[in-house]
């Protein structure tokens, strides 16, 4: 009886706890500086995903400078990135390991809209 009541104990305690991580994750994706409201960031969130659908081609620093003004006023871009970067870095890892130069596309995916604007 007492390790019936021992196991229901914890097994509630353990809920608990997992429900409460589990929301403070959810909370820390939604607000990772915690500077707003909630309901002003779901409104902020929600007004940034009716903006207009845009495409953007190309590559270098001006297609990362491009995503990084965009990200303000819609989250409904996609980005085709050129990766025929041969210059520094990127071109020696092309040459040496034969793969494609990630330089420009690491570049995009830092500006991409993730979070706040």
């Amino acid at each position: 009886m007492v390790f019936g009541v021992v196991c229901t104990v914890l097994g509630l305690f353990m809920t608990v706890q997992g429900i409460r991580m589990g929301v403070n994750s959810i909370m820390t994706v939604l607000r990772p500086e915690r500077s707003q409201h909630l309901v002003e960031e779901i409104y902020q969130r929600r007004s940034l995903q009716r903006g207009p659908r845009i495409v953007v081609i190309g590559g270098g620093t001006g297609l990362s400078s491009l995503l990084k003004g965009l990200k303000e006023y819609t989250s409904n871009i996609t980005a085709i990135v050129a990766v025929t970067d041969d210059g520094g870095s990127s071109g020696r890892l092309r040459d040496n390991l034969g793969i494609l130069p990630p330089g420009d596309i690491r570049n995009c995916v830092v500006a991409w809209p993730t979070g706040k604007p």
